[in-house]
């Protein structure tokens, strides 16, 4: 890694490798946003190793409002709020004296009544009881797979069923993951959100030794399918949430790094300080404030290569 480059590591969830349904990997693994607890260790020892120093996000945010190249070094960012960042991240930052910014869904929490549809989703494959599925999409097209054959549980993680279920009306969203709980679950999935997600109470137990809370959204919806009402409501309904429990976030990261100009202008006027977007590459004086770049750090990558 270069001396003078600053870079955003952006991680999501921290699980070991298991052997689950039919004796495949998670569809975290599978789909990439997971890495194992020694893959992280790892990571943040290469780090110290390399004489590389992470450096807050807050400084950051701080030299490209002011056209300034900022510190050298790499910034830890997670996504979304699963419980185990408590139980395997924090430590981990603490033993090395390191911080993150932790980007928080303040809707997707360990009270909440159902977990966000696509953990839903993943749960539904990752647990199945029944190997195959037939079901017909929206689009009249067909879903056609038996989860004993890894190039379709993958299929299923990537393709157009995943699609439907993110981008569809809460109602279809609903209706989808019922008709694949009776065809391969057989039960129901409604205390995953407390298994999956960190309490409200607990945020504040992030921002530890430097580390901070961000926004990452209420719902965690694209932002880009949001009309601007509707964006705003996201926006104020998130910051509110957080503010008793971590205080004024600074920061927004898209979900799914889903932005554009006019989703940016409705970051910017809701008072934010700068924004993470998903799109690979180095922070530099002249970076845009509100799409700031960030390397996706996946399962099975060296930290050395993805930063070479």
């Amino acid at each position: 890694m270069r001396t003078e480059r600053t870079a955003v590591l952006m991680y999501h969830r921290v699980v070991p490798e298991q052997r689950l349904a039919f004796g495949h990997p998670s569809c975290y693994h599978l789909r990439g946003t997971a890495v194992t607890p020694y893959e992280l260790e790892a990571h943040l020892d290469w780090l110290v190793a390399q004489r590389i120093s992470v450096v807050p996000l807050a400084d950051v945010l701080i030299a490209c409002a002011q056209r300034r190249q900022p510190p050298a070094g790499v910034v830890l960012t997670f996504d979304d709020g699963y419980a185990e960042w408590l139980t395997e991240v924090v430590p981990r930052l603490q033993e090395r004296q390191m911080s993150a910014s932790f980007f928080v869904s303040t809707g997707v929490h360990a009270e909440a009544a159902r977990a966000h549809p696509i953990d839903e989703y993943y749960f539904i494959l990752d647990h199945a009881g029944q190997p195959m599925l037939q079901l017909t999409l929206p689009d009249g097209s067909s879903v056609v797979a038996d989860l004993r054959r890894r190039q379709d549980k993958e299929s299923l993680v990537h393709g157009p069923l995943k699609q439907w279920i993110l981008c569809g009306s809460e109602i279809l969203q609903r209706q989808l993951l019922a008709s694949l709980r009776d065809a391969l679950l057989g039960s129901s999935s409604d205390s995953l959100a407390a298994a999956l997600y960190l309490p409200r109470t607990v945020w504040a137990q992030l921002a530890q030794g430097g580390s901070q809370v961000e926004a990452h959204g209420h719902s965690h919806r694209r932002l880009t399918t949001l009309t601007d009402a509707q964006i705003d409501q996201e926006l104020a309904t998130c910051l509110a949430s957080l503010k008793p429990y971590v205080g004024d976030a600074r920061c927004f990261a898209y979900p799914d790094g889903a932005a554009d100009a006019r989703v940016a202008a409705r970051v910017a006027a809701a008072g934010l300080g700068g924004a993470l977007g998903v799109t690979p590459g180095d922070v530099t004086a002249t970076s845009d404030l509100f799409n700031l770049p960030r390397y996706f750090v996946t399962g099975g990558l060296q930290l050395g290569k993805l930063l070479q």
